[in-house]
C-alpha cells in the first residue's frame, strides 16, 4: 500500500509498542570484515529521517564517513582521509538552509586540520565547507545550533587568530564568517552549548573581563553582546568570576531555562526571556552556596522536568512551571542521599526520556533495588520502578535510555551481560530484546536512533566485534523532524499502533489562530511553500490531506484523536505530519514542527 492510498483509507475513517514479542535479533552490518568498525559514538539520524550517518572503518581505509539506508544497508560515503588515516568525522547537524537540508560535520583531510564539512550523504555532496583556521592547524568546530527565526547555524571555531569565538553560517561560503570577537586577546571558550529565546541565540562566553557569562546574539556583531553578569565577584588573581552558563532549555517561546553559578548561591537554575531585566534566579533549590545542579531538562505535560539536588533529597526528580512557586520537587524516589542515576560510563548527566505519558529515568535504591528503571506520570504517586532486572539489591544500571514514544530501549545487566531491552512501562513489559554476545560477555548496546521504521544502534558480538546493528521492524514511531518555524508551536503525537487510537497533541499556538493538522506521504525534502520566510514545510504538498480544522478563541492547546485501521497492509508505510496555523488569517502559514510517522505493530 503507497503512503497516497494509506491517506484515503485513514481520511476515510476520520485518519487512521514496543517490539513484537519473539522477534529475531537485529540485523548486523559488518563495515570492517578484519575486526571492529564502528566507533563509539553510534549513529546520527539525518533530521529528514531517510538515512543516518556514522564514522567508521572498513579496515582499509581509516575511521571514514558511513551511512545507512533501508536500500542499501551500511556503506562508505567518502574516503575524506585518503588511505588508512582517519578523518574521524563527528559533531553532525542538519539545519534547514538555503532552502535545502545541510548536514554539517567536523573531520580532518590531512591537509586542512579538523576542519567544518558538508554533506548531503552522497559521495559528490561531501566536501570541505569552510577551511576556517587557514592551513593543517584545524578550527575544531563545536556546539552547532540552528536558529529557524535567524535561518543561521552557529558554532563556534578559533580561525588561529582570535581564538575560539562565535561563528554562523547560512549554508553558504560566503555567508560563513565570525560573528563577533568577544575576548579581542584571546578566545570566549565555554563548554555548555547554546540555545535561544526570541531572536536571540544564547551562549556563555568569556570577554576577559568578567569571567564565563550569559551572552546573546542576533547573528550581527553589534547585536553580540553580554546580557548579564550574573556572577559578578572576582576571582583571587582579580578577574572576573564566571557563573558558567547552561545547559539551555526553552520553557516556551519567550522564556528559556538555564543553570548558572553564583559564588553565595552555587549552581542554580535561572530563567531569561532575553533581556537583563528579565535574567534572574528562579530558585535557590540548594539553600546558601551549595549547588543543586539542575541538568537533564524535559518538556512533559506543559511543564518542564529535570534533575537537581536540595542537599536533603539527593538527586531527584523536579519540575518547573516558570515560577518560584511552582518550581518543586516532584518525588523522594529514593529516601536519603541516593537518587537518580547518572551513567558511570561517561560520567554523563543523568537522562530523563519521555515516552507516551511517562517519564523514565535510572534510580539508586541501594538498600532494596539497586539501579533500576523507574518511571513518572509527574506526580508523587505515579512516580515508581518500573521492574527490578536484576533483584534484589544488584543493578542492572539501565543506560542509553532511548524513546520510542510507545516505550523505551536501553542496555541493562542481566546475567548474560550488558544487552538490548525495551520497556513499554511495565514490568511484565520490560523484556530483553537479544543476547547479543551469547554467554556472559556483553553486546553493550549504544547510540541507539530511530531511522526509515528501524532502530539503530551499535554493539560488539563474536564474529564482528562492534558494528552497526538494527531492528528493522521495532513497529510503529513518532520522531519530531526540525523545528517550529516562529515561536514555540509544537506537534507530538503517540505511536501510530495498528487497531489503536492516534492522538495527537498542538501546544503553544497563538490564541484564535486558525489552525490545521495536515498528514501526508513523508518526504524528506521540505520546502516553504504556503509557509512564511521563517517556517518550514515538512509536508509533501501533493499527498497531502487535512485531518482537522481548530479556532479556539483563547487555547493554545489542542488535541485530535483517530482511529488506527489494524490491517497488517499498512504496517511500515511513512507518513508527515505538521501543524499550519494562520494568526493573520490567511497565508503564508507559521509552521509547528513536523512529525515522522511510521504505522506498525
Amino acid at each position: 500500500m503507497t503512503p497516497s492510498q494509506a491517506l484515503s483509507l485513514l481520511a476515510a475513517t476520520a485518519l487512521f509498542a514496543g517490539p513484537v514479542r519473539g522477534q529475531s535479533c537485529p540485523t548486523s552490518f559488518d563495515t570492517n570484515p578484519t575486526g571492529s568498525g564502528l566507533i563509539w559514538t553510534g549513529p546520527t539520524p539525518a533530521v529528514g529521517g531517510d538515512f543516518t550517518l556514522f564514522p567508521a572503518t572498513n579496515g582499509t581505509q581509516g575511521i571514514e564517513l558511513f551511512r545507512w539506508d533501508p536500500a542499501s544497508g551500511a556503506t562508505l560515503v567518502k574516503d575524506i582521509q585518503p588511505g588508512p588515516l582517519d578523518s574521524y568525522p563527528y559533531n553532525f547537524h542538519t539545519a534547514y538552509l538555503q532552502g535545502q537540508l545541510l548536514t554539517f560535520f567536523v573531520a580532518d583531510d590531512g591537509v586542512h586540520g579538523t576542519e567544518l564539512f558538508r554533506t548531503d550523504g552522497t559521495p559528490a555532496g561531501t566536501f570541505l565547507f569552510q577551511d576556517i583556521n587557514a592551513g593543517p592547524g584545524g578550527s575544531s568546530p563545536g556546539f552547532f545550533f540552528f536558529h529557524p527565526d535567524l535561518e543561521l547555524l552557529f558554532f563556534a571555531a578559533n580561525d588561529g587568530v582570535n581564538g575560539k569565538e562565535l561563528w554562523s553560517t547560512d549554508g553558504t561560503p560566503f555567508g560563513t564568517s565570525m560573528v563577533a570577537d568577544l575576548h579581542p586577546t584571546g578566545g570566549t571558550g565555554w563548554d555548555e552549548g547554546m540555545g535561544r529565546v526570541g531572536g536571540f541565540v544564547l551562549f556563555g562566553a568569556d570577554n576577559g573581563i568578567d569571567g564565563l557569562e550569559l551572552h546573546r546574539s542576533d547573528g550581527t556583531a553589534a547585536g553580540t553582546t553580554m546580557l548579564k553578569d550574573i556572577n559578578p565577584a572576582t576571582t583571587p588573581w582579580g578577574t572576573g568570576a564566571s557563573s558558567s552558563p547552561g545547559p539551555f532549555h526553552p520553557l516556551d517561546g519567550s522564556r528559556t531555562l538555564f543553570g548558572a553559578r553564583e559564588d553565595l548561591l552555587g549552581g542554580e537554575l535561572y530563567i531569561t526571556d532575553g533581556t537583563a531585566a528579565g535574567t534572574s534566579l528562579l530558585l535557590d533549590i540548594n539553600p546558601g552556596a551549595a549547588s543543586s545542579s539542575p541538568r537533564a531538562f524535559i518538556n512533559f505535560g506543559g511543564e518542564v522536568y529535570f534533575v537537581a539536588d536540595d542537599g536533603t533529597h539527593g538527586s531527584e526528580l523536579w519540575k518547573t512551571d516558570g515560577t518560584a512557586l511552582g518550581t518543586v520537587l516532584v518525588v523522594d524516589s529514593v529516601p536519603g542521599p541516593d537518587g537518580i542515576h547518572s551513567p558511570d560510563i561517561s560520567k554523563l548527566d543523568p537522562t530523563l526520556v519521555v515516552s507516551g505519558d511517562r517519564i523514565f529515568f535510572a534510580s539508586n535504591h541501594s538498600s532494596t533495588s539497586g539501579i533500576e528503571l523507574w518511571s513518572s506520570d509527574g506526580t508523587a504517586a505515579g512516580t515508581s520502578l518500573v521492574a527490578d532486572i536484576a533483584p534484589g539489591t544488584a543493578s542492572s544500571k539501565p543506560e542509553w535510555l532511548f524513546a520510542a514514544r510507545n516505550g523505551v530501549y536501553f542496555e541493562a545487566q542481566a546475567l548474560n551481560g550488558r544487552e538490548l531491552f525495551f520497556s513499554d512501562g511495565s514490568a511484565a513489559g520490560t523484556v530483553e530484546v537479544c543476547d547479543l554476545f551469547p554467554g556472559a560477555s556483553s553486546g553493550s548496546p549504544f547510540g541507539f536512533t530511530l531511522c526509515a521504521g528501524a532502530l539503530l544502534f551499535g554493539a560488539t558480538t563474536p564474529s564482528m566485534g562492534t558494528e552497526l546493528h538494527a531492528l528493522l521492524n521495532v513497529g510503529a514511531y513518532s520522531a519530531d523532524l526540525g523545528s517550529p518555524g516562529f515561536g514555540s508551536p509544537r506537534l507530538a503525537s503517540s505511536a501510530p499502533l495498528l487497531g489503536a487510537n492516534l492522538t495527537f497533541e498542538a501546544t503553544g499556538l497563538a490564541p484564535g489562530a486558525a489552525s490545521f493538522l495536515v498528514v501526508s506521504g513523508h518526504t524528506g525534502s521540505p520546502d516553504q511553500l504556503l509557509c512564511s520566510s521563517y517556517s518550514v514545510n515538512w509536508l509533501d504538498v501533493f499527498t497531502a490531506n487535512i485531518f482537522g480544522v481548530f479556532v479556539p478563541p483563547a487555547w493554545t492547546t489542542w488535541s485530535s484523536t483517530h482511529p488506527v485501521p489494524a490491517s497488517p497492509t499498512f504496517v511500515g508505510i511513512q507518513l508527515n505530519a505538521q501543524v499550519w496555523s494562520l494568526p493573520g488569517g490567511g497565508f503564508p502559514a507559521e509552521t509547528t514542527n513536523g512529525l515522522h510517522l511510521v504505522l506498525g505493530n
